[in-house]
């Protein structure tokens, strides 16, 4: 996650020499939100805080998150092509 979120910083702080592609700014959100999910907020360092308790608390968000990932890659894979979608299902084994 610390590469993602040190991309974005990239990203913006070079902005006048990146060209922002929106497939890959979906697929950068839906990671950076799927790992605020899996951890408490930072303002309760001070505070006990048990994981297992968090995740039950939070687990349907972030497989919701999750299931977004399959139509995304899949139209992010088609963008690619149609040959590129037929050989990328024929490696997964999907044909």
């Amino acid at each position: 996650m610390t590469r993602v979120l040190a991309g974005v910083g990239e990203m913006l702080q070079a902005r006048s020499r990146r060209r922002l592609y929106w497939v890959h700014a979906i697929w950068v959100t839906i990671l950076y939100l799927a790992s605020i999910v899996l951890f408490p907020p930072e303002s309760s360092l001070d505070e006990f805080v048990n994981y297992k308790t968090h995740y039950y608390s939070n687990h349907r968000v972030f497989f919701v998150l999750f299931e977004v990932f399959s139509p995304v890659d899949f139209v992010d894979t088609l963008l690619k092509g149609i040959s590129h979608l037929v050989a990328s299902r024929r490696k997964r084994g999907c044909y």
